[in-house]
């Protein structure tokens, strides 16, 4: 095979020719007729696109990520991306509809929202509407129910005067039998009522505002708060006084005159009640919480009070004669005080007698006795017979004696009075005995600390018997 050489010195000169053969392949060819540059694979020559030619590339994958491809218009996409109708009916996610078919679509759904039934609404709790329309008629219907059953209408301004309609502030109507607020009342402000314990209260009391109430858990006690301190609601009456001894709750107090009986204390100041002492039966009330002596005690005087334990419902109750306390049962001997304090509505209240000791009954006619034993040589006391030598200056007892046994003639009667009268300097007591009848061998004493005390001679004979019987008439203080 011979070979030509051609010494090309102004570029790659490619032949023009007419048709190709199977020999082709591999050639790159120029077309007679148009002059295009393609390339022939063996059986068919491909055109190769240049920049100057016109040509139709098929079956390429263009990239188009940061390139840049110009000149796309509408007319040059294909067939069935264009999404022109106007209701977008038959969109696809592989079509792009039109600016005029959006535009279109839009103010149309705009111009229909107008209309509230077109409002769709997500209901939520009761409401069952799915428009805003509905779920606003629904709610009216729920809001004229509420007003029929709290006796309350809208009031509709064409037709004033129904009864039960509500008064605009401009509106003209008559209004019957109602009570008109003036102007001098202040308008009611919501507070909400502040529980605790008394003593938490008490601390807050001191910056809380005047009017505000509260309730006490312990208690189960409401109270106002005035001036910072707590005042009781619902008819307890509380006084403050100085105490003049410890207190614990519920201790029935009087307020001392320091005077009589009561010269040792304090003028003014409340200590334990006692109803076996004459100057300390003007009971006042019931302390409400403990106190110590000198600090500010506060005495319920009226109402119900609480705290009791084991109280007989319906029946009154009277002063101790064991300072502070109540009991059932009124006190019954000589010298002693019945003061009735109140009655009890269960087993831990008591009803307050605020005038209980007005109606206070002194015992002088009960008679106490007491057994005189035989051949008594060393002084015995006499029980009951314990004259209190600081509240007492004198007294004045009467008194029988009985004494005889199974012998004829051995039985002795005696009847008399002592009389006593103590010495603040001495720190004794003179006692004198004047008495009539027999003598009944029955002698009486009386010790520095008041307590009357006798000796007795032997009565011969078979089952003795011998009694003292006594009523202290008068007891006299300083």
């Amino acid at each position: 095979m011979a070979f030509s050489f051609k010494k090309f010195l102004q570029g790659l000169n490619i032949v023009p020719k007419s048709t190709s053969t199977a020999d082709s392949k591999g050639d790159l060819e120029v077309i007679d007729s148009s002059g295009k540059l393609q390339y022939h694979n063996g059986s068919t020559a491909s055109p190769v696109v240049t920049e100057d030619h016109t040509a139709t590339i098929i079956n390429k994958t263009i990239d188009a990520d940061d390139n840049t491809i110009t000149d796309l218009v509408v007319d040059n996409l294909k067939s069935g991306v264009l999404n022109t109708s106007t209701t977008l009916a038959g969109a696809t996610d592989t079509q792009l509809p039109s600016a005029l078919a959006i535009k279109t679509y839009v103010d149309d759904k705009i111009a229909g929202q107008n209309d509230a039934s077109e409002i769709t609404f997500t209901p939520s709790g009761t409401i069952v509407a799915t428009n805003v329309q509905d779920a606003i008629e629904e709610l009216d219907t729920d809001l004229s129910n509420l007003g029929d059953d709290f006796g309350i209408h809208v009031l509709d301004t064409s037709a004033h005067g129904t009864t039960g309609d509500v008064v605009g502030t401009t509106d003209t109507q008559t209004l019957t039998n109602k009570t008109i607020q003036g102007a001098d009342i202040q308008d009611p402000v919501r507070s909400d009522v502040k529980k605790g314990t008394r003593s938490a209260l008490e601390t807050y009391a001191l910056t809380a505002t005047n009017g505000q109430i509260v309730f006490a858990t312990d208690e189960k006690q409401m109270y106002q708060v005035v001036d910072a301190e707590l005042v009781p609601i619902g008819g307890a009456g509380i006084v403050k006084i100085t105490a003049g001894e410890n207190l614990a709750v519920n201790d029935l107090v009087y307020i001392s005159s320091g005077t009589g009986n009561d010269s040792g204390r304090t003028a003014g100041r409340v200590y334990k009640a006692d109803a076996s002492n004459d100057d300390r039966i003007d009971v006042i009330g019931f302390v409400t919480k403990v106190v110590t002596a000198g600090s500010i005690a506060e005495i319920q005087v009226s109402g119900i009070m609480k705290g009791f334990s084991g109280l007989t419902s319906g029946k009154l109750y009277y002063a101790s004669t064991t300072p502070g306390a109540i009991s059932l049962t009124p006190p019954s001997l000589n010298g002693q005080w019945i003061v009735s304090i109140g009655i009890a509505s269960s087993a831990s209240e008591i009803v307050i007698n605020p005038a209980a000791s007005a109606g206070a009954i002194y015992i002088t006619d009960t008679e106490t006795i007491f057994t005189i034993a035989n051949n008594q040589s060393s002084a015995a006391n006499i029980t009951g017979l314990l004259i209190d030598p600081i509240a007492t200056r004198s007294f004045v007892i009467d008194y029988a004696i009985y004494r005889q046994t199974d012998t004829g003639g051995s039985a002795v009667a005696q009847a008399g009075q002592l009389r006593g009268v103590y010495n603040t300097q001495a720190t004794t007591w003179f006692m004198s005995d004047d008495y009539s009848g027999q003598n009944s061998g029955v002698v009486f004493s009386i010790q520095p600390s008041g307590q009357i005390r006798y000796t007795s001679s032997n009565i011969a004979g078979a089952n003795y018997t011998g009694s003292l019987k006594y009523n202290i008439r008068k007891t006299f203080g300083v």
